[in-house]
């Protein structure tokens, strides 16, 4: 068996060979981040996220969950298209137990810290506007639809390989600075990341919907759920439009997304929400505060870290 803590020592060293690396952002169930820089691009801010040494394995049994995973589906989501609402692969690395990404770095952290640390942000436009992000980037995903403009391209790509995520939550969506103005800058940008569950499927095969379905469905309720705890703006008309898609969310998963295991009844339903969620996002004029958005553009300072532990 690979030498678990060495696969994670030679991935640091390797990529400190082209990169200054710096200090610890996060650690989740299979891997960690730092921030970091590219020796030759030093003013630019990245992340660069490694698997923890229990997801390293004999060569040629890959984890449940592995970075060469992540990778393979992150090059195959923005082969065609750089998607605003995909977290960016920058770089990459994979021989044997050597094995790194790097993304770019999203200083709002994920959707659950920013829920935490800017609840008075917090309002049905914003609950909206996260919905509409996720929806438009899991239409691409399963489909390939690529356009943000809800009232443009609605034909799903034949040739597409869909992508199930597999694990969808509040802590795999990440916050970034405010979109451009031209597509809609009242809030910050959505992303959705961390692929290393992720499967992807043969253009036409439509077996995928089913697992499609309940994701969209049960993330969608999650996302909503995340929010209303601390939800401080919005009108009557705003919450009863909520609890209505609630509903419609909760309906589907009791029934076992029966209805929507077809791909034009999927992609007619998230279609919908897409509209609706577009329009109400509009009804707040308000931006984000100065604060969060002052946050959200700025990067720490890079503190270079130490000597690699060969223990770790």
């Amino acid at each position: 068996m690979t030498d678990q803590p060495d696969g994670m020592y030679h991935s640091r060293m390797h990529f400190r060979e082209t990169h200054t690396e710096g200090q610890s952002l996060d650690a989740g169930t299979f891997g960690v981040v730092y921030l970091a820089e590219k020796t030759t691009n030093p003013n630019t801010a990245v992340v660069v996220k490694y698997y923890k040494p229990d997801n390293y394995r004999e060569p040629g049994v890959l984890p449940e969950c592995s970075l060469r995973t992540e990778i393979r589906i992150m090059k195959q989501l923005q082969q065609a298209h750089q998607h605003q609402g995909i977290l960016q692969l920058i770089d990459s690395h994979l021989a044997g137990p050597t094995q790194w990404l790097t993304t770019p770095f999203m200083a709002g952290g994920s959707l659950q810290h920013f829920l935490e640390t800017y609840p008075s942000d917090i309002s049905i436009p914003f609950m909206w506007h996260v919905l509409y992000s996720v929806t438009e980037s899991l239409l691409y995903m399963y489909f390939g639809i690529r356009s943000v403009d809800p009232m443009g391209t609605t034909t799903a790509d034949p040739n597409w390989q869909p992508v199930i995520h597999n694990d969808g939550h509040s802590g795999n969506i990440f916050v970034g600075p405010a979109c451009p103005p031209h597509q809609f800058s009242n809030f910050p940008a959505i992303v959705v990341a961390d692929f290393g569950l992720s499967r992807s499927f043969p253009p036409g095969d439509f077996t995928f919907c089913y697992l499609a379905a309940e994701e969209f469905c049960k993330l969608s309720t999650a996302v909503i759920k995340s929010m209303t705890d601390v939800i401080h703006r919005g009108s009557a008309e705003q919450f009863n439009e909520l609890n209505k898609w609630m509903r419609i969310f909760e309906g589907h998963i009791r029934q076992g997304c029966r209805e929507l295991t077809k791909p034009q009844g999927l992609l007619k339903v998230m279609l919908e929400l897409r509209v609706v969620a577009e329009q109400q996002r509009r009804m707040n004029t308000t931006r984000i505060s100065l604060e969060a958005e002052t946050d959200l553009a700025s990067v720490p300072l890079l503190e270079p870290a130490g000597a690699v532990d060969k223990d770790y």
